[in-house]
């Protein structure tokens, strides 16, 4: 016999009012920045989306891109794309031009004023400023930006930006709304929680919270009692007892939307399936919208529940292994450091290696380091390697040599980052004009690389070298980057340059023209503009 489905619960309604008090001061200032700064549950997000609506506003969240300058630059980038005329592509090209974060930021900021074609006035909102303010480049990014009057900022921290100077307040350059401002007055709470304050013996408590206000507005009336919690704990309080009231299929949904990173409707529906987001939606923990929202108050809450199971290592190890395979490497990064399973790290530095050198993002890969060398989970070469990455990075060429050659005498002969090893060091020495050692170097990358990415860069170095050592072993190193199997464009026109040197020093009668004559298509994809 069937058994008898629960009658589905319909999700509650979010109670996001308008903010009229809070709006009209910020469209009265006159202040080039604004800052939103209040613990976390304060709205501030909430608030500058309302009041961004038919603005040119650039958004910028420093909970995606927190703690690498790449990835807030691209950011901006597309930021700007959606409220001007500007092309992403200048950012990618200054990110590659230049090592040291705060060089990319100073060569971006110059792009960007001199390239983007929009309305002036036009705004930069950065939310959770508090995860980027110790990023480098991130101040020498937007500092000028601000300066040149052509954008305006909205900012919204946890804590005030060290930049935000008395000075600038006395002179009126910045303003600020802060957690007595941000907190919901009698009547904005009265909305929230759709009936009189006095109905609600916490609402007192929550003292204008509105992170408390709106659990309180869901939370089953009869346990709206009073309580000595501090504001501090009232949030944990009033989502303990709406966990509580949650079906099993509720609970256990909300823990593994906790732990998995962000994730579309339909793949948060192929994973839980239907009925179980349905449940978790239904508790008002959650929040359905283009994709699912967890506040990170509510995140918090629902680690510390998931502690109380016996199987939460099993169910944290799943979501690491989740995120390691679906290339979300922060979040990864959060879990591990969160949960403590450091023997995860190294699988995370591996696997996520290649890729994000690609993207250039070497700050992350210098914070797994650091986390690795203060409490453990990888092994000292690979920390030597990313050192070396940093060094390279910064022009500190004879470093990188010492650190990527010290790396691959340790990493052992099947280690997946040993040819990376090789490459780098190459790459050092090539650029410090130690040929020989750069020839060599990249000769033995090639001996042990087993990726596409470290194949084809061992042997366009080697090409490198040879073509500034003239002398046969260019020959050499043409042919076999010649015979490699999987190439890209961009080594399709290495190779079509290396076989012009190549024929230019030993006389032969091929000439760049000629080559375009014979092969006008190739060259007109796979040249340069």
């Amino acid at each position: 016999m069937r058994q008898a489905q629960e009658p589905r619960q319909a999700p509650p309604e979010r109670r996001i009012i308008e903010r009229p008090r809070l709006l009209n001061q910020l469209e009265e200032t006159d202040a080039r920045i604004i800052l939103l700064v209040a613990p976390a549950g304060y709205g501030k997000t909430t608030l500058a989306r309302q009041w961004a609506r038919g603005k040119r506003c650039a958004w910028l969240s420093g909970a995606v891109n927190g703690g690498d300058f790449a990835t807030v630059a691209r950011d901006l980038a597309k930021g700007l794309a959606g409220i001007g005329s500007f092309e992403p592509r200048l950012v990618e090209e200054a990110l590659l031009a230049t090592g040291s974060p705060v060089r990319q930021a100073q060569t971006i900021a110059r792009v960007v004023l001199e390239e983007f074609s929009g309305m002036p006035g036009s705004w930069l909102f950065i939310d959770d400023y508090h995860l980027l303010d110790a990023v480098a480049g991130v101040e020498e990014l937007l500092a000028p930006l601000e300066a040149n009057g052509r954008f305006r900022l909205l900012v919204s921290s946890r804590n005030r930006p060290a930049w935000a100077s008395s000075r600038r307040f006395v002179y009126g350059e910045i303003t600020e709304v802060g957690r007595d401002d941000l907190a919901l007055n009698t009547a904005e709470a009265s909305e929230v929680l759709g009936r009189s304050v006095s109905a609600f013996p916490l609402a007192e408590e929550a003292r204008g919270w509105p992170a408390a206000v709106g659990l309180l507005a869901i939370a089953p009336a009869r346990d709206s009692r009073a309580t000595s919690a501090l504001p501090e704990q009232l949030y944990d309080f009033i989502a303990e007892e709406i966990y509580a009231n949650a079906s099993s299929a509720a609970q256990g949904a909300l823990l593994r939307l906790a732990l998995l990173p962000p994730l579309d409707n339909s793949a948060s529906q192929r994973i839980l399936g239907i009925p179980a987001l349905r449940a978790a939606e239904s508790t008002g923990l959650v929040q359905a919208s283009p994709s699912i929202e967890i506040h990170p108050l509510a995140r918090e809450f629902l680690f510390a529940k998931l502690r109380e199971r016996r199987d939460f290592l099993e169910l944290v190890d799943d979501a690491i292994s989740f995120s390691l395979a679906n290339r979300s490497w922060d979040h990864a990064f959060v879990l591990i450091t969160h949960f403590a399973q450091l023997e995860q790290l190294d699988d995370l530095i591996t696997s996520s290696y290649s890729e994000l050198i690609a993207q250039g993002r070497v700050q992350t890969l210098e914070r797994f380091a650091d986390h690795a060398a203060r409490f453990g989970g990888t092994r000292q070469p690979v920390l030597d390697l990313i050192e070396a990455e940093v060094a390279f990075r910064n022009g500190l060429l004879d470093r990188a040599q010492s650190l990527g050659e010290l790396a691959a005498s340790n990493l052992g002969p099947d280690h997946a980052l040993l040819a990376r090893s090789f490459v780098l060091s190459g790459s050092a020495a090539h650029l410090n004009w130690k040929l020989e050692e750069a020839y060599g170097l990249f000769g033995e990358a090639l001996l042990v690389a087993t990726q596409r990415r470290d194949v084809n860069a061992a042997a366009w170095g080697r090409c490198l070298a040879a073509l500034y050592l003239e002398d046969d072993r260019l020959r050499v190193a043409v042919e076999e980057f010649g015979r490699l199997a999987d190439i890209r464009a961009e080594d399709r026109l290495r190779l079509l340059l290396a076989r012009q040197h190549l024929a230019r020093l030993t006389g032969g009668s091929t000439t760049c023209a000629q080559t375009v004559q014979s092969r006008p298509r190739f060259c007109q994809i796979y040249m340069i503009r």
